[in-house]
């Protein structure tokens, strides 16, 4: 992934050393073998996490100050380069920050604490009464909303008409809104026929945009039940990605993690362990649309007895619309699939992010499987190589509040 403008414009030292932390424009990592009475950042103390669709990355740091010179303001803007290979590991804004004394009172040490452009989706406001377009592709109303109201997002997307290059159906570095059109009907994710408002922070709007939609049939037109679940992140350019939630997708530029656990394979995991729950999954889901009309119950279609979900929602004037609405939430609220490894002193490929696949085989338990990969946890050494700590499978459970918002219209919007 190229980010040379980016560092060209970031970066005001010319030092040798395979990493760089930029905070406010300053680039404070510390040379190797630099005397303690130089402002700078051992290596050693930053941590990153890489979170993955849904959640939001951090970056901690210590910072000797001998002086007690280096100042932090609110909202000051930090990166961390790998300039060996020219990309960006973090991007985000200082949102705390430490100082204490250091031994001997030899100046200070500044901690910092920053969090990930991921928050933009967070931080941005859709007010109420902005309105979503019906029969449009969903990646297009995604993209308007993202250019309207964060336009520091790269937001490329699909236009309404367009579904051929250079869009990918799951997106890439220039284009990161996937196109979302399958090769097999029903084939593009599309809104219903009814323009509907929509309002909340853009990560709640763009999660509206979802479930407002269904996938569309292009030999009948019809909309076949089936509805439309993507996978939301902001990457460290600024690059706003959705690619629809499907086990075997993950973005065009991006490249799956193949750990092969046995004493001959090419990359070996350190404590591996794997943790399924169906605790919170829904086996069948009851609509109640416009002047109490029911519809369904709809059934997850497994045959095992569990939990039932009930959805108020009184814009549902249509048994398609229902369905979709209940399939979407019982696809929502699936069994989750969580497990973690280590990877230690390696020297990782630079394609492979939070949000990535990773395929795993391990003679010792007889796992074969491929996940995506939910978070990574990454420290670093001077020598250039990184160790990593591997989240993968699916979201944590929802919050009884998330899980609320999904039932009734009016928590929704």
């Amino acid at each position: 992934m190229a980010g040379s403008g980016f560092i060209a414009a970031a970066v005001n030292t010319a030092a040798a050393h395979p990493w760089s932390l930029v905070v406010g424009g300053l680039d404070v990592i510390a040379e190797a073998g630099s005397p303690g009475n130089r402002l700078g950042t051992p290596i050693d103390t930053i941590r990153v996490t890489e979170a993955g669709p849904g959640g939001v990355s951090a970056l901690v740091a210590t910072v000797n100050d001998p002086a007690a010179a280096f100042a932090v303001a609110e909202g000051t803007e930090v990166s961390y380069w790998d300039l060996a290979n020219n990309v960006c590991l973090f991007r985000g804004e200082v949102t705390n920050y430490g100082s204490d004394p250091r031994v001997g009172g030899q100046g200070r040490e500044v901690s910092i604490e920053c969090t990930g452009v991921e928050a933009l989706l967070d931080w941005a406001i859709v007010p109420p009464g902005v309105q979503i377009a019906n029969g449009v592709r969903i990646p297009h109303n995604i993209g308007l909303m993202a250019q309207r109201f964060e336009p520091r997002l790269k937001a490329p997307s699909q236009p309404s008409g367009m579904a051929s290059a250079p869009f990918t159906r799951s997106g890439t570095f220039s284009f990161p809104i996937g196109s979302m059109a399958r090769p097999a009907e029903p084939s593009l994710a599309t809104q219903f026929a009814t323009a509907v408002s929509v309002a909340g922070t853009l990560r709640q709007v763009i999660g509206q945009i979802l479930e407002l939609g269904s996938w569309l049939d292009l030999g009948t037109g019809a909309f076949p039940g089936e509805p439309v679940a993507a996978l939301v992140t902001v990457d460290f350019y600024y690059g706003l990605r959705v690619w629809e939630d499907d086990p075997s997708l993950q973005p065009d530029d991006y490249t799956t993690l193949t750990i092969v656990d046995t004493h001959a394979g090419p990359i070996r995991a350190d404590g591996l362990s794997v943790r399924v729950d169906w605790s919170g999954v829904f086996r069948s889901v009851t609509v109640v649309g416009l002047a109490g009309t029911v519809y369904g119950p709809f059934s997850d279609g497994s045959g095992i007895r569990g939990r039932g979900g009930l959805i108020n929602d009184t814009t549902i004037t249509t048994e398609d619309v229902a369905r979709t609405r209940g399939v979407g939430l019982m696809a929502q609220v699936r069994a989750t699939s969580r497990g973690s490894f280590s990877l230690e002193d390696w020297t990782p490929p630079t394609t492979v992010h939070a949000g990535s696949l990773v395929s795993i085989t391990d003679a010792a338990t007889g796992l074969a499987t491929t996940h995506r990969i939910m978070q990574i946890d990454k420290s670093f050494l001077p020598s250039g190589r990184q160790t990593w700590r591997v989240t993968f499978g699916g979201l944590a459970a929802p919050s009884l509040t998330r899980l609320i918002r999904r039932l009734t219209r009016e928590s929704l919007n």
